[in-house]
């Protein structure tokens, strides 16, 4: 696989021939398993196990954590305004109970982005074993990746595996 992008809801196996992934992104939900990765001068080599939908995926975490900060903010907001407003005249009660039932929705659009992250992080997570593996040999300048961990491969002589066991 020279160069190029390519995605496998599964697992990629490239053991025949030469078997080697030399630059570009590799992207496979559960297993790569290849003879040689990357090469000794050559492109960059990104290899990641990681779900399919994952770039739609971090977009939704990163939306996710704008409503949590946005939330917070307004909760803070609003917790000032309801211990400092006055509540000795007869509009008081009525604007009380506004900003009180503006707190509970924010509240539970809080609480409803949490729970949307919380989900997608378990997605992005997995489960079960993910394993890339290298029969011959890990050049330089490949990045490793499983889930959201990922590294910079100096250099790896003979068998190479990175595993991560799931939940």
């Amino acid at each position: 696989i020279l160069d190029c992008r390519v995605s496998a809801g599964g697992e990629i196996r490239a053991l025949a021939g030469r078997g080697q992934i030399f630059g570009g992104l590799v992207r496979a939900e559960s297993k790569i398993r290849v003879k040689i990765l990357g090469a000794a001068s050559g492109p960059a080599t990104e290899i990641r196990i990681e779900p399919i939908e994952a770039p739609r995926l971090y977009a939704r975490v990163a939306e996710a954590d704008r409503i949590l900060e946005s939330s917070r903010t307004e909760r803070e907001r609003l917790d000032v305004l309801l211990t400092r407003y006055p509540r000795d005249c007869p509009s008081s009660e009525r604007a009380l109970a506004a900003i009180r039932a503006t707190i509970e929705e924010t509240d539970r659009r809080r609480r409803r982005a949490m729970a949307e992250r919380g989900e997608i992080e378990r997605r992005l997570a997995g489960a079960g074993t993910s394993e890339i593996e290298a029969a011959e040999a890990v050049h330089e300048n490949c990045l490793v990746a499983i889930g959201r961990s990922a590294f910079r491969v100096r250099h790896a002589r003979g068998p190479t595996r990175f595993v991560r066991e799931g939940e």
